[in-house]
């Protein structure tokens, strides 16, 4: 008494619908399970990846963006201000190399110090401290 098919039968059913399966693919051609216009992903792919949000490829918000413009703006601000204090610098010790050679030349030709040489030196003097204070200054964020 035989209740189903043999397994003989049944390899050929299996081989039957097998075939029938290839042959639908073929017909489906290459972009079978593809939408028209996808466009494959690339090699390495991870999906799961593509949607996180983590602290290095978030953008930032409206306020910090705000902050980072005005952090800029304010370094923009001081090496501007620096740059000048560079160029005040340069002028008075140019100045400065000026009156101290007028200085000495006067000096040398009056051979005696008088009082519009002592006046001509104060005047050195004072400069030379005005250099000196803006040597030490150097305009950065706190």
């Amino acid at each position: 008494m035989r209740f189903g098919p043999s397994s003989g039968e049944r390899l050929r059913m299996g081989l039957r619908v097998l075939g029938a399966g290839v042959a639908a693919l073929a017909l489906a051609g290459p972009g079978f399970g593809q939408t028209y216009g996808s466009v494959p992903p690339p090699q390495q792919y991870h999906p799961e990846k593509d949607t996180s949000v983590t602290a290095v490829n978030q953008r930032p918000d409206a306020n910090r963006l705000m902050q980072m413009r005005r952090v800029h703006q304010q370094m923009q601000r001081f090496a501007a201000a620096n740059m000048e204090r560079r160029r005040q610098l340069l002028a008075d010790s140019a100045k400065l190399l000026q009156m101290a050679a007028e200085l000495n030349l006067a000096y040398q030709r009056a051979g005696e110090a008088d009082l519009s040489l002592t006046s001509k030196a104060d005047l050195i003097e004072k400069l030379a401290h005005a250099v000196q204070e803006k040597m030490k200054l150097t305009v950065a964020p706190e």
